[in-house]
């Protein structure tokens, strides 16, 4: 967020004045010769939306859902930025399909295609630590 002081003004007559140099002092208006003043301050602020949407398919007789999938935008912690990321799950065709890519520069930053059971060693597929 970015403040500025946009004028200052008389209180009076509302003739802009130039602020003197030192603050504490306040010369009286050229104008009218009131001492009271306005100020006017400006605030700027950025303010920016996220979306993504996901989905699961389930079926009776499954426990996991047969597809699931996802797609949007989502806080990239090792780069500090926002990226855009699809990824689609599909456990009876055996996929596993994700794409990260920078929505600035288009750059792919990671993508996977590969069989579900050689995707392992991510999220809860990590092996047990032993103790």
């Amino acid at each position: 967020m970015a403040a500025t002081v946009d004028q200052e003004k008389c209180a009076g007559c509302g003739e802009v004045l130039n602020a003197p140099a030192d603050p504490h002092v306040r010369v009286p208006c050229p104008a009218c010769g009131s001492t009271a003043r306005v100020i006017e301050v400006s605030i700027t602020d950025r303010l920016e939306f996220h979306e993504s949407v996901g989905f699961k398919q389930k079926r009776p007789g499954y426990k996991k859902p047969i597809a699931e999938g996802v797609s949007g935008d989502e806080f990239f912690r090792k780069e500090s930025k926002w990226v855009k990321k699809e990824r689609l799950i599909e456990r009876q065709a055996n996929h596993y399909r994700e794409n990260v890519t920078d929505p600035v520069t288009g750059e792919v930053i990671h993508h996977c295609d590969e069989p579900l059971d050689q995707h392992t060693g991510h999220g809860s597929a990590k092996p047990k630590r032993i103790v």
